[in-house]
This record gives C-alpha cells, sequence and structure tokens, in this order.
C-alpha cells in the first residue's frame, strides 16, 4: 500500500509521481491518494495544482492504477463554512497589522469571536442533532464544489 496525502499539488510533474507510485507497487497493490481542490495557496512557490475529479482519475490511469473508490471531502455547506472563517482570519490579520498597539490582543479577541467561538457552536450545533444536515446529499457529497478529493486505486497488472 502508498500512501499520498496532499503531495501532488506540490509537484511540477504530478503524473511522473504517480508512475514512479505504480513502479514500487506490486500489480494488485493499492495507492490512497488525497489532493486539494477548494484550498488556498500554501507552501508556495511550490503549489502548482489543484485536481478536478475528472483530472485525478485521469492522471491515476494514465500511471497504471483502477480507481476502485472515491470519497469528497465536505461538500458545499463546509466548503463555505471554510472559506467564511479563511477570510475572518484574513480581516483579522490585516486589521491587527494596522494597529499600532494591542496587536496581540485584539488578534486574540477578534479570532476568538469570529473564528474560535462559531466553529463550535456549529459542532455543539452538530453534535445536538444537526449531523442530518451535513448527511444531506446536497451539502456534504457535492462532487463538484468540495475541499478536497480521496481515491483508492489498485495498481493494474
Amino acid at each position: 500500500t502508498l500512501l499520498c496525502t496532499e503531495v501532488l499539488e506540490h509537484t511540477q510533474h504530478p503524473l511522473q509521481v504517480l508512475h514512479e507510485a505504480a513502479r514500487v507497487l506490486r500489480p494488485g497493490g493499492t495507492a490512497i491518494v488525497s489532493v486539494p481542490f477548494v484550498h488556498p495557496h500554501h507552501e508556495l512557490p511550490h503549489d502548482y495544482f489543484r485536481f478536478t475529479r475528472p483530472g485525478i482519475e485521469q492522471l491515476l490511469r494514465e500511471a497504471g492504477f483502477e480507481v476502485v473508490q472515491y470519497a469528497a471531502r465536505g461538500g458545499i455547506l463546509i466548503v463555505l463554512l471554510d472559506l467564511a472563517f479563511r477570510f475572518a482570519r484574513l480581516w483579522i490579520n490585516r486589521i491587527a497589522a494596522r494597529l499600532w498597539f494591542g496587536q496581540r490582543v485584539f488578534k486574540l479577541l477578534a479570532r476568538g469571536l469570529l473564528v474560535v467561538f462559531p466553529q463550535r457552536l456549529i459542532v455543539a450545533l452538530l453534535r445536538w442533532g444537526g449531523w442530518r444536515l451535513l448527511h444531506h446529499p446536497w451539502l456534504s457529497t457535492s462532487k463538484h464544489l468540495t475541499l478536497g478529493h480521496v481515491l483508492v486505486a489498485r495498481k493494474l497488472a
């Protein structure tokens, strides 16, 4: 079994990486691959790609794999919440940078009120009974708007 999580977007030639994965696996071996889709740039300057489901599946096929299982990492609701919290953190940091005193205190208070508290409130509401909402197909399993993709692939002979 080969595990490749959140790596391919940092390689200039992801198909070559997948070819190497196929080379080291025996026939019938398993590759577990995850890639981001809706995700901000990170580890710059080496962040090159965002993969659609058809795109990553095609790369796996070209490298000699058969996709046997697929899962989207969150649906529309999760993507929107993730983007909202990232946006809040971005503006908190921008505002704090303009303050000439109390930057650290402002960041702690603002993050607590605008990011941490809402996240914990959402988790509490979901525990209270909102898990059904997360499992609604339109909100939880959208393969078109997701944080990323997880695939299990088998190396062909």
